[in-house]
């Protein structure tokens, strides 16, 4: 990534803000950490990272993207089922009749005559209803993931494990989707669930879409923050004498297909070295200096970015795409100086 410094004069008041509401829930939390999701959109575009995280811009009425809900739902009814229920719930029906019965089989106290939105704020409370469509993700892919044997519903897993330590004068913070560590064997698991549109099969490749990205340019910098959990991991068990990083990959359109990826732990340990620390380096250098970074890079990375909704000019695209003729074989041979003696270049 070739980055340059930009003079505090250069403004973001062009940016028209496209974002997921949660990011502001996500911001507070983490206000004063470094975590694996601000290193990303750092990654993609440091005129982003500025914008979120530094300049702090209102993020409040921002509309929430429907793939980030989806996702987090699945999140929350498969790690964490306690807070999905303290959350969401799912419909119990449309019709009064419906409605009135559920009320009978749960001892819903009920009164003369209430109507369909009395009846609903009995049932649902002040809790988010998912849509029948939702209802069907969420227990589709629940159904399908837990059925999978390498899902490994047997090890007690600690779920949403949070992991800080400091490098440099950073606080560094990561949240395992799940985490275990054999104290006996001094051996630790990092497992984390990733939903995807991308699950469909690559021909080329011969797996998986996500797959292939995955081990080519890996547009969503999954193992970046991989990379980040496994040296929070050796900072808080300085006795962890082998580490394994597994993403659990869930298709979200029918069948939910179901991927479990082992990833090579070397590599990720060789990322916090040649990646992540200059990361680091960068963005001290941007709130020291109160200078902006802008990457010069190619802008079509954020294609596959979430972040790409907030518009700047890192998302605006200058100029058209433009792809070169293709010439088969025998033109390219046709037109060659070097084509061979014996070729009989009229019989094209």
């Amino acid at each position: 990534m070739r980055i340059m410094y930009l003079e505090k004069g250069e403004d973001l008041e062009n940016i028209n803000f496209i974002m997921i509401k949660d990011m502001m829930d996500y911001r507070e939390r983490n206000e004063w950490y470094i975590t694996a999701s601000k290193l990303k959109l750092f990654l993609d575009s440091p005129l982003l990272y500025k914008a979120v995280y530094i300049d702090n811009v209102d993020l409040s009425e921002i509309k929430k993207s429907s793939a980030l809900e989806i996702w987090a739902m699945v999140d929350k009814y498969l790690l964490t089922p306690m807070e999905f229920d303290n959350e969401y719930c799912f419909p119990v029906g449309s019709l009064k009749a419906e409605l009135i019965e559920h009320c009978k089989s749960n001892n819903i106290p009920l009164e003369w005559n209430e109507k369909v939105d009395d009846l609903k704020a009995k049932i649902y409370w002040d809790k988010k209803v998912l849509t029948d469509a939702q209802s069907e993700v969420v227990r589709w892919i629940a159904d399908e993931v837990l059925r999978q044997p390498l899902w490994d519903n047997q090890t007690k897993y600690e779920s949403q494990k949070e992991l800080i330590s400091k490098y440099d004068w950073l606080d560094i913070k990561g949240t395992l989707d799940r985490f275990y560590y054999d104290e006996k064997n001094n051996k630790a698991t990092i497992r984390d669930l990733k939903t995807t549109s991308q699950m469909y099969y690559n021909n080329y490749a011969g797996n998986t879409q996500f797959y292939a990205d995955l081990a080519t340019r890996d547009p969503f910098h999954y193992k970046l923050q991989m990379a980040l959990y496994v040296w929070l991991v050796k900072q808080n068990y300085p006795d962890v004498k082998e580490i394994t990083v597994i993403i659990d990959a869930v298709w979200t359109s029918d069948p939910y297909f179901y991927q479990a990826i082992l990833l090579d732990t070397s590599e990720l340990e060789t990322l916090w070295e040649t990646l992540i620390i200059p990361l680091l380096e960068a963005i001290v250098k941007m709130n020291e200096w109160n200078q902006m970074l802008v990457e010069t890079s190619d802008r079509n990375k954020l294609c596959a970015n979430w972040y790409y909704k907030l518009w700047t000019e890192d998302c605006i695209q200058k100029d058209f795409d433009r792809i070169p003729p293709v010439k088969d074989d025998m033109s390219t041979l046709a037109n060659n100086n070097d084509a061979p003696d014996d070729f009989d270049r009229d019989s094209l």
